[in-house]
């Protein structure tokens, strides 16, 4: 389970980004999740959880990341950099 969003880690295209995995199963961010919403209650405009299409559930996180899962099969299927992601970490993307 990842309990932190880290920034640090390497981004690949098509795998990965902030060490968040694409298809991987929304249970394995619960802990994740469950503290952007403590932390949304407490910071009213950090975090915004909207519904897409009727099949994809987006958390956009403090104007630095979106996580797009499948309503579904609950599978992380898409992670965009936002406005407040690193510039700098944008220009470090790792393609294999």
């Amino acid at each position: 389970m990842l309990d932190y969003i880290n920034i640090k880690a390497p981004i690949l295209p098509g795998e990965s980004m902030a060490g968040l995995e694409l298809y991987t199963h929304i249970k394995e961010y619960y802990s994740l999740l469950e503290k952007i919403k403590v932390w949304d209650k407490m910071a009213m405009k950090y975090v915004h959880v909207s519904l897409q299409t009727p099949y994809h559930i987006i958390y956009t996180i403090k104007d630095t990341l979106d996580m797009v899962f499948h309503a579904l099969n609950g599978k992380l299927m898409k992670i965009t950099a936002r406005k407040n992601y690193s510039k700098k970490k944008l220009q470090g993307i790792t393609f294999r």
